[in-house]
């Protein structure tokens, strides 16, 4: 009984002493002799960029609550710090978590995002939507059908939410007809819906100043319900709209629509999808000076050939009104036409046009929509990135003339492929004594491969010399030349290149 005891007080001891040694250890740590506004300094810079790759949520605040008491406290008793409840929080973790996080966070608004791609999710969701007049952000991502979710969504929605300013709905459920219901916020900015049916009165959004209005598979109903939406919109300086591909039955522009859509204070319109999709929006708005456009069609084919038209119209007017890029790719590999503007003199910044058709589409076909942009546009383009691909009857097209005279300004050509060299020098070569016209304040050349070929190295690489050989010849010397990589051309002809005086060779390596 005796030893029991002894032991038991000599366990206490040694307790003592151990409590008593970290203490002290405590104190001699770096952490201990900082200054409470310097731990809280560092404290707050901790939560400022998280892994994105780390699937605990919660692991910044568990890291620094392990630093020191102090930090422990601070995050425990910062309610800011457990407002963030989205996809990495699921209902595997238990809706008792997400209670916790709800009773942290107190009454502070909330970021919710909420992925619901089974019904096993529904009570997860449906707990956190139950919160809705605390949200300030809120993105749904509905990627299965189900009736309840969509009641749950929509109660949430009717609730007064005086904090949300910002609202996401995606969804990826075919054939879904779920109504929008329009949400009581008055602080809402930025709306996005993919998938989603739009608003009925969109009087109602007359606050907001950031739209995305998209939809997979568009008809035109979609494009003009979209514009029937922007009348009421006007304090819009954010456009996004996606009319997705084509339906088969959508052939020609047969809906007209009257009226434009005025939008003062737009800063930027991207529109992609159909060819009539972004035609007629961009024709229908009235686009400020000021304004960054930007156009991105793919698929084009000859079902949409009658729209062509409209998209001459369009860029026509997207050129007069908007900031001129100064950067144009034409690229007849991809059967596209790229336009860029530039961030810096050779660095192709923002997508301004991009049209891609499909292969059942000639070129030929392609190059004239070329044709619209006319000379005020084409000689503000200072860099020329081209890629044509030699046809099969050996003919080069003249529109393709018409661009290289037309770029008068252009400072930097970026040819894609051997055979974009090859033809380029052959368009000098048939000009003669009139090809100095092209392409006159040329300074910098860069040469791009492209997978596709069969390099002809050798004979593409006499071309280039030649080429650089001429421009010296008529006065005009290039200044710089740039290969994608040193092992890509014959050594003898990288050998001759730089020994030619003012001449800069750069590898991309």
């Amino acid at each position: 009984m005796y030893h029991a005891q002894y032991r038991k007080h000599r366990l206490a001891e040694i307790s003592k002493q151990r409590l008593k040694l970290n203490r002290e250890h405590n104190l001699l740590i770096p952490i201990a002799v900082l200054p409470d506004d310097i731990l809280l300094r560092v404290f707050l810079m901790s939560f400022e960029k998280e892994d994105e790759y780390d699937t605990n949520s919660m692991a910044t605040m568990r890291y620094t609550s392990q630093v020191c008491s102090y930090w422990r406290d601070l995050t425990l008793g910062s309610p800011l710090h457990w407002c963030q409840i989205n996809n990495r929080i699921n209902y595997k973790s238990g809706t008792l978590w997400l209670e916790e996080l709800l009773s942290r966070s107190k009454s502070s608004p909330l970021h919710v995002e909420i992925k619901f791609a089974s019904k096993e999710e529904l009570e997860f969701a449906s707990t956190i939507l139950q919160h809705s007049s605390r949200f300030c952000e809120l993105e749904i991502f509905k990627d299965v059908p189900d009736p309840a979710f969509d009641d749950h969504l929509r109660s949430a929605l009717e609730n007064p939410m005086q904090y949300l300013h910002s609202l996401t709905i995606i969804q990826h459920v075919e054939g879904s007809n779920q109504t929008f219901f329009e949400p009581d916020a008055p602080s809402l900015r930025c709306l996005h819906l993919i998938n989603t049916p739009m608003p009925f009165n969109a009087s109602s959004f007359s606050t907001i100043t950031e739209l995305e209005l998209s939809c997979d598979n568009a008809s035109e109903e979609f494009t003009h319900a979209l514009l029937y939406v922007l009348r009421d919109v006007e304090s819009l300086k954010s456009l996004i709209t996606n009319g997705g591909t084509a339906p088969p039955q959508m052939t020609t522009a047969s809906i007209p629509f009257t009226g434009n859509v005025h939008l003062p204070y737009l800063e930027i319109m991207r529109l992609s999808g159909t060819l009539y999709h972004c035609a007629h929006t961009a024709i229908s708005v009235e686009i400020p000076t000021s304004c960054f456009c930007s156009i991105i069609c793919t698929g084009l084919d000859n079902s949409q050939r009658s729209n062509l038209p409209l998209m001459t119209q369009a860029i026509t007017k997207i050129l007069s009104r908007c900031r001129a890029p100064e950067a144009l790719l034409v690229d007849f590999l991809d059967y596209g036409l790229y336009v860029y503007a530039m961030e810096h003199a050779t660095i192709l910044h923002h997508e301004f046009l991009k049209l891609v058709f499909g292969r059942n589409l000639d070129f030929r076909d392609a190059i004239h929509l070329i044709s619209p942009f006319g000379n005020p546009f084409l000689n503000s383009v200072k860099h020329l990135r081209l890629g044509v691909k030699v046809a099969k009857d050996g003919q080069i097209d003249g529109s393709l003339h018409t661009l290289l005279y037309s770029c008068a300004n252009v400072q930097t050509l970026e040819l894609i492929g051997d055979d974009s060299v090859e033809i380029i020098f052959g368009l000098i070569q048939s000009h003669a004594d009139a090809a100095y016209k092209i392409l006159p304040i040329l300074r910098a050349l860069i040469i791009t491969e492209h997978k596709a070929y069969d390099f002809k190295s050798e004979e593409v690489d006499s071309i280039i010399l030649s080429l650089i050989k001429w421009r010296c010849d008529i006065g005009l010397p290039l200044k710089s030349i740039e290969f994608f990589r040193k092992g890509s051309r014959n050594p003898l002809f990288i050998d001759q290149v730089n020994k030619i005086e003012g001449l800069v060779v750069i590898y991309n390596e």
